[in-house]
């Protein structure tokens, strides 16, 4: 069955701001993103302040919305996979301090695809964080740690491009409110998915 993989990223690479920054994907098959589209759009219907939009954007919806979207969801088949990256980490922050943000970005990305096996995937759809002239560098890099030569299936996207980008973004948001703000209650309906989560250059679990 053919595989299909989104990311996106919560929290920001400043030296100052959040505390933590973490990239997010799931993966899942393409019948199952026929799923998750039809319901993102039966949700959209339902709800009058989303009928304008391009995008379903976490930070821009209502708590009761983001609820209906994860528990609506719970049922479709999707794995999630996520590196968390703490600021406050000595090392980390000097990294960030040694390194453009772009380059940063890339490598905590690389190191995502490092520690899973997301060869299986025929597409690959990235939210669009680094500027155009970043991308083909890090597309390489990405498609070199896969053993994949394809550039055609690799995508830089913007969310409203994207149903997947835009679950994922919501995905990742869930994962960034338990971690920065210690609040736990989106997390919960979607803990069941996680395959593996961990910290930047430490594994702190793996259900595989």
């Amino acid at each position: 069955m053919s595989k299909i993989l989104f990311l996106d990223e919560s929290g920001d690479l400043g030296l100052n701001g959040s505390n933590y920054f973490l990239v997010s994907v799931i993966l899942l098959d393409r019948k199952d993103y026929e799923k998750l589209k039809k319901i993102l759009k039966k949700i959209k219907n339902k709800f009058k302040n989303l009928h304008k939009s391009d995008e379903l954007k976490a930070n821009k919806m209502t708590n009761r919305v983001k609820l209906e979207i994860l528990r609506k969801t719970s049922n479709i088949n999707y794995k999630i996979y996520s590196i968390v990256f703490n600021k406050n980490n000595v090392n980390n922050k000097l990294f960030l301090k040694k390194n453009k943000v772009n380059n940063v970005y890339i490598e905590i990305v690389s190191e995502l695809f490092r520690k899973n096996t997301f060869e299986i995937c025929q597409t690959f759809e990235f939210d669009k964080f680094v500027p155009s002239n970043h991308e083909l560098l890090f597309q390489e890099k990405i498609l070199h740690i896969l053993g994949n030569e394809s550039k055609n299936s690799l995508k830089f996207l913007y969310s409203q491009q994207s149903k997947g980008i835009q679950f994922v973004d919501l995905i990742a948001w869930t994962l960034f409110q338990n971690f920065e703000y210690k609040n736990k209650k989106f997390l919960e309906l979607i803990e069941n998915k996680y395959d593996i989560l961990f910290y930047y250059k430490k594994n702190i679990k793996n259900k595989n």
